[in-house]
């Protein structure tokens, strides 16, 4: 039989225009216990369950204060590999599709110039993808992604694995601690959008935007909130009230935005209507926010999980999707927040503020500056339901 070959797509890059990530549930990608994962042997293809001993094992991580939290993680010494079986949430093997492209993340923490090698291999044990093999430039928990896609001719019952080893370092230097963290494994579909999506942004005015227009700038198609025009809400002229909004956003160090949502045109969004927050939520002046100050988050009502984003400088994919009392947001192909509005403020509002906004049925979206470089583009919009083109009426 011809061996299935995996054609790599370029690294850490943002998807395609018009492509956006589906998440793939995964069996303990967050390594809760050991379930799925094991010690593995590249030399001799052998392996086995991961315990708490060994080159390979489960570690806690104690960083309370990182956006990664804490709780157990994956612990290479130099020389280690672990594998970590694809699998469903109902633990049997994930059947990947043929012709279909993947992205791969997982949070890592590694010593400066150490070089992590992570891999796809196939049922028979047989390396089928390299999907990252470099060195580390940063001796910080951050996110990594990588893509891989199968061929039309793979089979589709055949189970794959990941495997991290952990290479060394080339630096002369010692480090205190020559350990790697790997925590966080994920997975989703690389998809194009459907039809019904419209642009929001042509790359190169504002046109159908309203509001703070001279606090934003157009630059290398995307749309710039930066210290020199300060920000200020930049909303869309047009009203909508149930919708799947996708785009992508770049943040420098220090970043603060949101994206408002069925907003007026006058007034904070975060209380008149609501505030996704953009955020970097890894700059150490954030160290003591709110969880609902997290990016993500609706400001003021619920909570994101941190630890998914890019390293600023790195574009984000992001969709956020509204619908009635329901708002949804996947970040870079994870689900960060699923919220209930009716349930998230039965007992009030977690900034204990007054949030009149949250009972408003349509209004603009936009993006909400505050002085801080922040980059959007490729932004487009899909309607749900029963929901028209509207004008605007606050």
């Amino acid at each position: 039989m011809t061996p299935v070959l995996l054609l790599m797509t370029c690294l850490l890059q943002a998807p395609a225009q018009s492509q956006h990530l589906k998440p793939t549930a995964l069996h303990n990608g967050g390594l809760d216990g050991s379930a799925n994962w094991g010690w593995y042997h590249p030399s001799t293809k052998s392996g086995g369950a991961l315990e708490r001993s060994g080159d390979a094992r489960l570690s806690n991580h104690d960083e309370k204060d990182s956006e990664f939290g804490s709780g157990e993680v994956l612990l290479l010494e130099p020389g280690a590999s672990a594998v970590m079986n694809l699998a469903d949430m109902r633990n049997r093997p994930l059947s990947l599709k043929p012709g279909v492209t993947y992205d791969v993340a997982w949070s890592q923490k590694l010593p400066q110039d150490a070089r992590l090698e992570v891999m796809l291999l196939d049922g028979r044990m047989t390396k089928k993808a390299d999907i990252q093999a470099g060195q580390s430039d940063s001796a910080t928990w951050h996110r990594r992604h990588g893509t891989f896609t199968l061929p039309e001719d793979a089979p589709e019952d055949m189970p794959y694995m990941l495997v991290f080893e952990h290479q060394g370092s080339d630096s002369d230097s010692d480090s205190d601690d020559p350990r790697m963290l790997i925590d966080d494994v994920s997975l989703s579909i690389v998809r194009h959008d459907t039809p019904e999506f419209e642009s929001l942004f042509d790359g190169r005015t504002l046109d159908g935007w309203t509001g703070a227009t001279k606090g934003y700038r157009v630059r290398d198609g995307a749309i710039e909130c930066s210290k020199a025009q300060f920000g200020g809400n930049l909303l869309t002229a047009e009203v909508f009230d149930d919708f799947v909004l996708r785009f992508e956003f770049k943040l420098s160090p220090g970043s603060n935005n949101g994206i408002a949502l069925r907003a007026p045109l006058d007034g904070d969004p975060a209380y008149l209507g609501m505030e996704s927050q953009v955020l970097d939520n890894g700059d150490r002046r954030y160290k003591g926010i709110k969880p609902w100050q997290r990016h993500g988050s609706i400001y003021g009502i619920s909570p994101a999980l941190p630890g998914y984003q890019r390293p600023v400088g790195e574009w984000n994919t992001e969709e956020i999707r509204v619908e009635g009392r329901k708002v949804r947001i996947t970040l870079n192909g994870t689900v960060i927040l699923d919220c209930d509005l009716d349930d998230a403020t039965s007992e009030g509002t977690l900034s204990g503020q007054k949030h009149p906004g949250l009972d408003r049925k349509s209004g603009h979206i936009g993006f909400c500056g505050h002085g801080d470089d922040v980059a959007y583009r490729n932004i487009r919009i899909r309607r749900l339901g029963s929901s028209q083109r509207k004008t605007p009426q606050d």
